[in-house]
């Protein structure tokens, strides 16, 4: 026959210290919790404040026009529009043309050129159905954009060159008024 004995538990020396260190560890995490509840956010927002997207086109925008008015028979025109500032360089996205011209004439030709700086032509052309003719027959409308990666230096002078010629070959372009306005837009950034 045989005799249960219940004993109660006797904890040893090792399987207490095990014990302690799991409970000093538990608290260890819990007090960098607590911590963290309380210092995380204050630290996270000062080190986003050191960190900033300075190529962000959002940060500086740049949004110009440059309008070309003539009244001649030249075939071409050319307009200076604004420099670059110093310790900046202006990168282009997009440009924007609309212009009027005597319906006689053609609008063959815009560009974005660098002024007295290195080769850098930008060619903005009307493509075929970018021109309607008024109802009167008098004019030619223009209008139409393009997509485009171009960059300026500092101290480039931004400048437009618009071209024209007459639909009947053989014909000088007649003296008359013409208007072109372009519209660049694009972003600044910062450089060394």
């Amino acid at each position: 026959m045989y005799t249960l004995v219940i004993q109660p538990f006797r904890n040893s020396r090792k399987g207490s210290t095990v014990k302690n260190k799991l409970l000093t560890f538990a608290g260890a995490l819990a007090l960098l919790a607590l911590l963290g509840h309380f210092y995380a956010k204050p630290l996270l927002a000062s080190v986003a404040a050191l960190v900033r997207d300075v190529d962000n086109g959002a940060l500086q925008p740049v949004n110009f026009r440059i309008q070309v008015y003539e009244s001649s028979a030249d075939a071409s025109a050319t307009v200076e529009g604004p420099t670059v500032p110093a310790g900046k360089r202006l990168v282009v996205e997009d440009v924007s043309v609309f212009g009027f011209i005597p319906s006689s004439t053609a609008l063959t030709g815009v560009w974005l050129v660098n002024h007295g700086g290195t080769a850098n032509y930008l060619l903005v052309n009307p493509e075929t159905g970018e021109r309607s003719v008024s109802t009167d027959g008098s004019s030619s409308q223009y209008g139409y954009n393009r997509t485009v990666k171009i960059y300026y230096d500092p101290g480039d002078v931004i400048e437009i060159q618009i071209f024209r010629d007459s639909l009947t070959p053989g014909t000088p372009i007649p003296t008359s008024t013409f208007l072109v306005n372009v519209y660049v837009h694009g972003y600044y950034v910062n450089v060394p």
